[in-house]
């Protein structure tokens, strides 16, 4: 019988267990969430003290394919792929003490960034631990399943709301300038970064972690009571004017907004 995904991801943590650098493994994405689909990769997550020599991970790799490694375009990572399965394995290094503060960024001095402020701290919430050489994971978890902070939901919602529309620079200035000029490239750009704060808003909103890039839409239905009406009609006609360039596109841009707006204020926010 085939390999499942998880039983292929508990073969690499055991294969990292045995490097004396290593504190945790743990199992993200999809697979972590029961959500896998055939073409998923594995998002498998290695905390280290300090860096594992690159010699080390490629002997723990050569039985595998497609070897890519020390990739640094987003996390430390190595890639490959699981011969018997296809399955593709994204190992991605952390260091225990940039999670350590990405902890006390969300609990002890709360930072707002501009959208997925807490994707972080969702994927220690939810991620399955594979290895755990003293406890230390565990520990990580205990502490990212307390109550959502008030502080840190209030500057979520305020950061991203006043860039949004509030600012001379707002994403929607500069929307309507993209549109004006035909500038479609900029008009993807800003739109982009405009849901990014509007699901930033939502989900702080509700309480709810921030569940990452994929599926926001279909997540924020499923787990935000609070939100504002035609919701997934706004977004998806928004989306198929961003790549018109139509000016129609700065009334669907307004008209988002001003329904987040309506949900804000009756919850006691000011309007984006």
């Amino acid at each position: 019988m085939p390999l499942t995904q998880m039983q292929l991801a508990q073969r690499v943590a055991d294969a990292y267990a045995a490097l004396p650098l290593v504190r945790a493994v743990a199992v993200g994405g999809s697979t972590a969430l029961g959500a896998a689909e055939p073409g998923s990769d594995i998002d498998t997550y290695i905390y280290v003290e300090r860096a594992i020599p690159v010699a080390d991970r490629i002997a723990i790799a050569e039985p595998y394919l497609a070897h890519e490694f020390d990739l640094n375009f987003w996390e430390t990572t190595d890639n490959y792929v699981n011969a018997e399965t296809g399955y593709a394995l994204d190992i991605l290094y952390r260091w225990v003490t940039w999670a350590e503060a990405e902890i006390d960024r969300i609990f002890v001095t709360p930072v707002a960034w501009l959208g997925y402020t807490t994707a972080i701290w969702h994927n220690f919430r939810t991620a399955i631990p594979l290895f755990d050489r003293d406890g230390w994971f565990a520990g990580i978890q205990e502490r990212a399943r307390q109550p959502y902070p008030e502080a840190l939901r209030t500057a979520i919602i305020e950061k991203n709301a006043w860039v949004m529309r509030r600012t001379l620079f707002s994403y929607t200035q500069q929307i309507e300038k993209a549109v004006r000029r035909g500038d479609l490239i900029s008009l993807n750009h800003r739109i982009a970064a405009l849901l990014a704060s509007y699901f930033d808003i939502l989900f702080a909103l509700n309480y709810v972690p921030h569940p990452g890039e994929k599926r926001q839409l279909t997540y924020a239905e499923s787990l935000c009571p609070l939100r504002p009406d035609d919701m997934r009609a706004d977004i998806e006609q928004l989306l198929r004017l961003s790549g018109t360039g139509d000016g129609e596109t700065i009334s669907a841009v307004h008209r988002l907004q001003d329904r987040l707006s309506t949900l804000l204020m009756a919850h006691g926010f000011p309007a984006v």
